[in-house]
């Protein structure tokens, strides 16, 4: 268990306190010449075997119209009007979505990590911020807009030997490859990928 709290501890300190996100108070706001809405997620981490953490991801259900469709992610959404922060917006899409409730005094908000942009212009311009929770102890439950989850150690996502390249076809025939984690029959990749890559630095900092 000490394991568990060192790594807890390395997390905190690598990340952002959540009162210093300046978020706009609208739902909107311009970015990269776009108009472009405001989304959050959450990263939930609970101890797992072999004084680990394990991460919470799921599979998005498949929707017509949605182009994250069926893809691995975190829990999480748009912001709605009536959020006070993107902090409630994770809590909110959280509870809608896995029935996890990070409100709760076990829930612990440990920080947030950079915000970010889908790196590809074609995709809908969104600002998506990132805030990491520990848990004791969660169980998550599917949704209309959840297929799947599972609960990851922190040791898969970071060995090498689950590190392999996703190829996809874009609307224009070009295919491109992008870095990606294998999860069994699922593929972690995309804005994902890019957000988990970056606690997994957090959690490893001055190792």
């Amino acid at each position: 268990m000490t394991a568990v709290v060192e790594q807890l501890a390395r997390i905190t300190a690598s990340l952002d306190a959540p009162a210093s996100i300046v978020v706009p108070a609208e739902t909107e706001r311009f970015a990269a010449g776009k108009r472009s809405r405001i989304a959050a997620v959450a990263a939930i981490l609970r101890p797992a075997a072999g004084d680990d953490l394990e991460l919470l991801l799921i599979r998005r259900a498949e929707r017509a119209g949605d182009v994250w469709s069926g893809q691995m992610a975190l829990p999480g959404g748009r912001r709605e009007p009536t959020d006070v922060d993107p902090v409630h917006t994770a809590q909110r899409e959280t509870a809608e979505e896995v029935g996890i409730d990070l409100t709760v005094a076990d829930a612990r908000l440990l920080g947030a990590l950079p915000s970010l942009l889908p790196m590809n212009p074609a995709l809908p311009p969104i600002s998506v911020y990132p805030f990491v929770w520990s848990v004791d102890d969660a169980e998550a439950s599917l949704s209309e807009e959840v297929a799947d989850f599972q609960w990851v150690p922190l040791a898969h996502l970071r060995s090498i030997d689950n590190r392999i390249e996703h190829r996809l076809s874009l609307p224009d025939g070009v295919e491109r490859s992008f870095p990606a984690i294998a999860l069994g029959d699922d593929v972690l990749w995309g804005m994902t990928h890019r957000i988990v890559h970056t606690l997994l630095d957090a959690a490893a900092a001055d190792e």
